[in-house]
């Protein structure tokens, strides 16, 4: 589910296993000229292997190969052939972390069953996880609140599991600092009441709400 954390993920992989993170976007391998997306494609995957070990993160893949199948050039659908043939014989140290939004848009040759190792749903966090997020951003803010306070934004943020996301949470600690005032080191209970209109999480939409229903048939 979008504004989970699933590219902070990424990069607690990466500091887990004190490996460098590589993040490849398959749409800047892409040019006008024939076979030249292609050996893009390939120097950059040569380039991956020589500083291997490493974590490779590609965000939301969904967006990379978007017109596959269906491009007249058949520029897209060669790029996935080569990258499918990389992730089946490439034998070096690297840990490939994809993130997709949008799993039915896929091509079916990158989501077939041995493709990756796993494959995980990351949803809106629970009561419990929203609590810890919030403490954490308001450390990495710089700001404090009570307990109280803390825990009145977890009922108003909620249901447990389908109410604001790890991303949202974050937007609205920022909008009671604003609230607050830049030199406000505490915030309270009206801080967070005032800034809750500005912030309208994704799962309150109708597509959101309709992304979660697909997200959870996935678990």
């Amino acid at each position: 589910f979008p504004g989970c954390g699933k590219s902070l993920a990424a990069s607690w992989f990466a500091q887990e296993l004190h490996v460098p993170l590589v993040s490849m976007n398959m749409g800047r391998m892409q040019e006008r000229y024939v076979g030249s997306s292609e050996a893009n494609l390939r120097l950059a995957l040569r380039t991956i292997e020589a500083a291997a070990p490493v974590v490779l993160f590609m965000d939301e893949i969904e967006k990379d190969f978007a017109g596959f199948g269906s491009d007249s050039s058949g520029v897209m659908t060669r790029l996935v052939g080569e990258l499918l043939i990389w992730l089946a014989e490439s034998k070096l140290p690297v840990f490939v972390v994809a993130t997709c939004n949008s799993p039915d848009s896929l091509p079916p040759e990158f989501t077939r069953p041995g493709r990756f190792d796993g494959s995980f749903v990351v949803l809106p966090p629970t009561d419990e996880e929203r609590f810890e997020i919030l403490h954490a951003v308001l450390e990495e803010v710089g700001v404090q609140a009570s307990t109280e306070a803390v825990e009145h934004v977890v009922r108003i943020t909620g249901p447990s599991g389908e109410g604001f996301t790890g991303a949202e949470l974050r937007q609205l600690v920022i909008e009671a600092v604003y609230v607050a005032g830049l030199g406000a080191r505490t915030l309270d209970v009206s801080h967070f009441d005032a800034a809750f209109p500005f912030v309208t999480p994704l799962v309150q939409r109708s597509d959101g709400r309709r992304r979660l229903a697909g997200y959870r048939q996935l678990e």
